[in-house]
């Protein structure tokens, strides 16, 4: 069974679902008799678990004051435009999680990292993170997220680290990673590629790592990597076939592989 959620920090929709057990029995009963609640002294960090029914309020009664906020085993649904100003952090799993941002984007402004796990990502594609300028760490695992679309990262994007893993990676589509100028490490461990091409990549003038490794890959082409990766330390390449004559270029360019 495919079950959705979608978490919408853009002006267009990025869902997410997220599925666990827990998440499971607490839709089917519809009662959040046994949510539980978290917070420091200031409102600052919000842990919300078990949680069920529309986010406002009565789960976050100052969502200004907000910097991190975290979802475990909930199933909660914002029908109103959500603000939170001072957000940096959030971090979703085991949950079922859907926000409709419409015209408050940029209420999300502040926002640096978002780690999701064990979700079915859809609509990702050009703008998804255009209105996320701050956005320095995306970290996905154990999501279904497909190819990675051209400019899905379109704009002044700060982000400088960028991980999914086991994201069932088939295909990057050229230009996917446009606009990513601050980059350093870009992680793709345990997907399905059989072919990277570096001369396909934009221009990544301060990527200094890149890991590949448990891919199906068939092809590594090296041309234009000096080119395209100038700064480019490491190549995780961990359960790929690596001919000798490629790891021989590396070696020359002193980019060291890990395997």
């Amino acid at each position: 069974m495919n079950r959705k959620l979608g978490i919408v920090i853009l002006s267009t929709f990025l869902f997410v679902s997220v599925f666990c057990d827990d998440s499971r029995s607490s839709e089917e009963s519809g009662s959040d008799s046994h949510s539980r609640e978290e917070r420091d002294s200031h409102n600052e960090k919000i842990s919300l678990v078990n949680a069920n029914g529309v986010l406002d309020a009565k789960h976050i009664p100052d969502m200004n004051a907000v910097k991190e906020l975290e979802i475990k085993n909930s199933n909660l649904k914002v029908v109103t435009s959500l603000s939170m100003p001072k957000l940096k952090k959030i971090k979703i799993e085991h949950s079922k999680f859907e926000i409709t941002a419409g015209d408050a984007t940029d209420d999300f402004s502040s926002l640096e990292e978002i780690e999701l796990d064990h979700a079915t990502i859809s609509s990702i594609d050009e703008n998804t993170f255009s209105k996320l300028p701050n956005l320095k760490e995306l970290k996905i695992e154990n999501t279904n997220i497909g190819d990675l679309k051209e400019n899905m990262f379109k704009g002044d994007v700060k982000l400088k680290e960028f991980e999914c893993d086991r994201c069932e990676i088939h295909n990057i589509e050229v230009g996917a990673f446009n606009d990513l100028q601050a980059l350093k490490e870009l992680d793709l461990k345990n997907n399905k590629l059989s072919t990277f091409y570096f001369g396909k990549l934009p221009v990544l003038p301060k990527l200094e790592e890149i890991n590949l490794s448990y891919n199906p890959l068939t092809t590594i082409d090296l041309d234009k990597i000096k080119e395209k990766c100038p700064k480019l330390k490491e190549i995780g390449l961990k359960g790929v076939h690596l001919d000798a004559s490629k790891k021989s270029e590396l070696d020359k360019l002193h980019i060291e592989v890990k395997n």
